[in-house]
C-alpha cells in the first residue's frame, strides 16, 4: 500500500506499482494532478487509486486539476468540492482525462462551484468518463451525484461523450443544475434513484443527443422556470 498525505501535488511518475496487498495508491484529491502517471500498476490487492474527498482549489489562484488515466479506476471515498477557496474571481477547474473511470463510495458526491451563500468559482470538464458507483453489485441511489452550484463558471461545464449513473442520493438527479448551466452532450445518463437530469433555479443546459434511462424518477425534470429568454437546448 502505498500513501499519500501532502500538502500539494509532487511528482509522482513513472513508477511499477505492483503486488501489494492493499490499494495501489491512496491520495488526496487535490494532490492528483499532471504529475500523478503511474506506468505500471498490476497485481495489488485492490487495482484502483482511492481519493480522499476534499476540496480541489487554490485561494485566489486559478489552477486546473487534471486526472490522468492510469488504466485503474479512481475510487472517490467522500464528496470532491471543486471550488476555489477566495472571493477575487479565479476558478478552481477539475478536468478528466479520456477513459477515466472514476467510482463513487456510498454518500460520496461531485459538487462543482458554491452555492449563492459565497463566491468560490469551479467548473468540470469531463469527455469519456465514467462516473459511477464503487460498490460491486451497484444500485440506483449508491451516490449523491454530480451537482452545479451557483458559482459553477457557466462556460465551462462541460460533460460530454460519458456515463453518470447509479447516483441520484442527493434528493435530485445524477446530474443536478441549480442557479447554473452547463452541456451535457451524448451522454448516457441512467439508474438514478431519482431524476437522470435535474435543472432548478433559473438554470439550463445544453442537453443534446444523450440516453437517459432506467431512472427511478422522471427523465429530466425542470424543477422551477428558467429565466433566460430562450428555452435551453433539448434535442436528439
Amino acid at each position: 500500500l502505498i500513501s499519500l498525505i501532502m500538502a500539494f501535488a509532487r511528482p509522482l511518475k513513472g513508477n511499477i506499482i505492483d503486488t501489494n496487498g492493499g490499494y495501489a495508491v491512496v491520495i488526496y484529491a487535490d494532490d492528483v494532478d499532471l504529475n500523478f502517471k503511474s506506468s505500471s500498476i498490476n497485481g495489488n490487492g485492490t487495482q484502483a487509486i482511492r481519493v480522499m474527498g476534499e476540496r480541489i482549489g487554490s485561494v485566489n489562484s486559478s489552477i486546473t486539476r487534471k486526472w490522468l488515466n492510469n488504466s485503474v479506476p479512481y475510487i472517490v471515498t467522500d464528496t470532491l468540492d471543486v471550488r476555489d477557496g477566495g472571493t477575487n474571481g479565479s476558478t478552481a477547474t477539475l478536468q478528466i482525462d479520456t477513459g477515466v473511470v472514476i467510482k463513487f463510495d456510498t454518500g460520496a458526491a461531485l459538487v462543482v462551484g458554491s452555492n449563492a451563500s459565497s463566491v468560490e468559482l469551479g467548473a468540470l470538464i469531463a469527455d469519456s468518463v465514467v462516473f459511477t458507483s464503487s460498490r460491486s453489485s451497484p444500485a440506483a441511489g449508491d451516490w449523491r451525484g454530480i451537482t452545479f452550484n451557483n458559482y459553477s463558471q457557466d462556460g465551462t461545464n462541460r460533460i460530454v461523450s460519458s456515463q453518470v449513473k447509479y447516483g441520484g442520493a442527493n434528493g435530485f438527479g445524477n446530474i443536478y443544475f441549480t442557479n447554473s448551466r452547463g452541456d451535457v452532450l451524448t451522454t448516457v445518463v441512467g439508474n438514478s434513484s431519482t431524476s437522470g437530469i435535474y435543472l432548478t433555479s433559473s438554470s439550463d443546459a445544453d442537453i443534446s443527443n444523450d440516453t437517459i434511462v432506467n431512472n427511478g424518477g422522471d427523465g429530466i425534470r425542470f424543477g422551477t422556470s428558467s429565466t433566460t429568454t430562450t428555452p435551453p437546448p433539448l434535442k436528439g
